[in-house]
């Protein structure tokens, strides 16, 4: 099982973080993009067509329209910082709703 992305337009705790692109393995795992919005809804890109280099290092992906998913549950996304430093966030959603975010 791959991953797929996550990027934060909600304001975070830290802000150092807002910018990073977050991986997840709470959805399908094909590379698929989410977005969670300033308004707190939760977005999805569909990937719809995947390239890896041959190394297995670098992707070039294509993807759909943004759809809202309003998702319900929780949703748990991690990334490395600029310093290589381990960054973990929860984001929380009831009726497609962001209701709370927590590093």
């Amino acid at each position: 099982m791959a991953f797929d992305f996550v990027k934060c337009e909600y304001p975070l705790e830290v802000s150092k973080h807002q910018g990073l692109t977050f991986n997840t393995k709470d959805f399908e795992g094909v590379y698929d993009m989410y977005t969670i919005t300033e308004e707190g809804r939760l977005l999805c890109q569909r990937a719809k067509d995947v390239e890896a280099q041959v190394n297995g290092t670098s992707l070039n992906i294509i993807y759909d329209e943004p759809e809202d998913t309003n998702f319900d549950g929780v949703l748990n996304m991690y990334a490395s910082d600029d310093n290589d430093d381990w960054v973990e966030y929860t984001a929380v959603f009831y009726d497609g709703m962001l209701a709370k975010i927590e590093d």
